[in-house]
């Protein structure tokens, strides 16, 4: 534990060790978020060279072994769960490793898989992975989409070639029942299946990115992307999909990275029902119409894309599955400079990337200026975008624009650091009147109004302050924020406002003996519909730590009280009473080894009444164990 002998500070924190000796050695940093809460901890390798460092460290082998058991009791339901598994990595000469071994009991055939796995060997010029693998080809194609299955790569500089192959969702069945049914006619049984949820099928992706240049300031690639649901892997599923998308990518660096340009593009084909298989070409011809005539017969081709009438688009003329985007990076006279510009179609969907939002385009820039030797950062970012901008359906167009402004001062050791930010966000679809048609209710004839209006301003402000001090012959740390939080609607409209203003205030000492304590806390005032629901939220805690056996031995405990109390929009009585009370150690008990017992008990006391119905108090329950072993 050496945490009393670092320099730390809001961008660094270092250490210097005194004579190391030649060999592997290893860094873990464990820290906390503003609030007291542990982070997972970051744990980093490295070696020291002696007369015969390269002796020394052309065999390699760095490994994180651990175990976890929790028992949990939340709302009188046991929710235990436990998980281990181990990371490793290292060399054999010019040949590298790595692994990770991820298991855990929360691991059910009918849901998708939590455990995680893969093995990786590689040299700078090929290398293969297999296991549960996450390629990045094109941001707009394929980009961290977790597929288990094998990946390769041959990067020869001029000329490179990634491949992966795998499943992106494993087969689940569906659920169903059945029952006997008697023909009154004939008297004859016959036994009927009823499906109560439908299965998912396994879905298989394939993906191909042949690339010119070494990426280091130039590479041009281009990605195909194939991912179709195996309709023999479940027997009870529905609407069977098939995605094929493809698309060039683009990066071009110059003056030593400082000015780097990239771009990408893709199109989409989607089939949302490959049940019955592919149509054909006069089929296809039917539904285009116009003097439109297809070239091939689709059915030739349904090894790659399966088409028929719940494709998009059936015309790709139309671009609507059309998607790029163009990024510029600058950093010059100590200005961090970005523009970029995206367009995303309609119809554009990669299953490999779905959470990409579609039917959208426009353009962002941000700088982001220091100054003073580093010490103060002016930041000014700008957004407007339009979505639905390809009006292929009733929704009018909604303008996004987005304004961002903040300043940050880091004077030095002895001084405040201090934060402002302020965002302003617009939602405006440009209409300004709403529609009255007659219609029937039941108290009889009436108007329905029909209310698209947009048009609404969302405001955030924080401020933050941090602060090193020495006060009583201690080292304390004071952490202060402001956030406020609010949207107006420009017509008026109660329900769809809101304000929310934050204050955290956290303090911690660190005394002369192996002992910091902390003091925190926070308060939320939250308003909506004009003040008809209006709640507040207090929290009050403490906390300590104390280090043991030549701080091979830190305990520490926590005790936080929260209360709410307010009201809802629907009349409901917010008003109950939490404590947490935590208790627990880290014990380093030999060379890399490390333990960490923590427990924890949450009572809350609801006094609340919602829908005329008082609610019911709990007590939680949450033990932790947890072992690790460094190599």
């Amino acid at each position: 534990e050496v945490t009393s002998r670092a320099q730390i500070s809001s961008y660094l924190i270092s250490y210097e060790p005194k004579n190391l000796k030649p060999g592997r050695h290893w860094i873990k940093l464990a820290v906390r978020n503003k609030l007291g809460k542990d982070i997972q901890p970051l744990v980093v390798n490295f070696s020291v060279l002696g007369q015969d460092g390269q002796q020394e460290v052309s065999q390699q082998f760095h490994a994180h072994l651990f175990a976890d058991v929790r028992q949990e009791n939340i709302l009188g339901n046991d929710q235990s769960f436990s998980m281990a598994g181990t990371e490793f990595d290292g060399n054999y000469g010019a040949l590298r490793y790595d692994g990770r071994l991820f298991l855990t009991s929360l691991e059910e055939k009918d849901a998708q898989p939590r455990h995680r796995y893969y093995l990786s060997l590689q040299t700078d010029y090929i290398g293969i992975k297999a296991g549960d693998v996450n390629p990045y080809y094109n941001d707009l194609i394929l980009w961290g989409k977790r597929v288990r299955g094998i990946s390769g790569f041959l990067h020869l500089g001029a000329f490179n070639l990634d491949v992966v192959y795998g499943q992106t969702y494993r087969g689940i069945e569906g659920q169903y029942t059945t029952s006997t049914v008697t023909d009154p006619t004939s008297g004859q049984d016959s036994t009927v299946t009823s499906i109560t949820r439908y299965g998912t099928y396994q879905q298989n992706l394939l993906a191909i990115r042949p690339s010119f240049g070494r990426g280091r300031n130039f590479q041009f690639g281009f990605s195909l992307v194939k991912s179709r649901d195996d309709t023999s892997s479940i027997k009870y599923g529905t609407m069977p999909k098939d995605n094929l998308v493809f698309g060039p990518d683009v990066k071009m660096a110059f003056d030593r990275n400082r000015l780097v340009i990239t771009a990408a593009a893709a199109m989409s084909f989607l089939t949302n029902n490959t049940s019955n298989g592919a149509i054909s070409k006069e089929d296809i011809e039917k539904v285009v119409g116009g003097d439109v005539s297809i070239p091939v017969n689709p059915a030739d081709y349904d090894q790659w894309l399966i088409i028929n009438d719940s494709t998009t688009p059936l015309n790709p003329t139309d671009l609507t599955s059309f998607a790029y985007n163009v990024n510029l990076r600058l950093n010059y006279y100590k200005n961090n400079f970005r523009f970029g510009f995206k367009s995303i179609g309609s119809e554009y969907l990669s299953l490999a990337n779905s959470w990409i939002r579609k039917d959208i385009e426009g353009f962002y820039f941000s700088d982001r200026v220091r100054f003073f030797k580093n010490k103060l950062y002016v930041t000014f970012g700008y957004e407007d975008y339009t979505d639905n901008f390809s009006q292929k359906t009733d929704n009018p167009k909604l303008g996004l624009k987005t304004f961002n402004y903040a300043i940050s001062y880091y004077p030095g050791q002895g001084y405040p650091n201090v934060s402002i930010s302020l965002r302003n966000h617009s939602r405006d679809n440009g209409i300004d009147t709403y529609e009255s048609t007659p219609g029937t209710i039941s108290s009889g004839t009436d108007s329905i109004i029909q209310d698209l209006r947009q048009d609404q301003l969302n405001r955030d402000l924080s401020f933050n302050l941090g602060y090193d001090f020495l006060a009583f012959e201690q080292n304390q740390t004071v952490n202060f924020s402001i956030v406020a939080a609010s949207r107006n609607d420009n017509f008026g409209r109660a329900e769809n406002e809101f304000s929310s203003n934050i204050l955290l205030i956290n303090v911690r000492t660190r005394y002369n003996v192996p002992l910091t304590t902390t003091v925190s806390y926070s308060t939320n005032k939250n308003s909506m519909a004009a003040g008809q629901s209006d709640f507040r939220f207090n929290m009050l805690g403490f906390g300590g730590e104390y280090q043991l056996l030549d701080q091979k031995l830190t305990t520490f405990a926590e005790l936080r009280f929260t209360g709410a109390s307010g009201t809802s929009v629907s009349g409901d009585i917010i008003d109950y009473s939490r404590n947490h009370f935590r208790l627990g150690a880290h014990y380093y008990f030999g060379p890399r080894h490390f333990i960490t017992l923590d427990a924890n008990i949450l009572t809350l006391n609801n006094r609340g009444i919602v829908a005329d119905q008082s609610q019911k108090s709990y007590t939680d329950r949450i033990f932790r164990l947890r072992y690790e072993r460094f190599f």
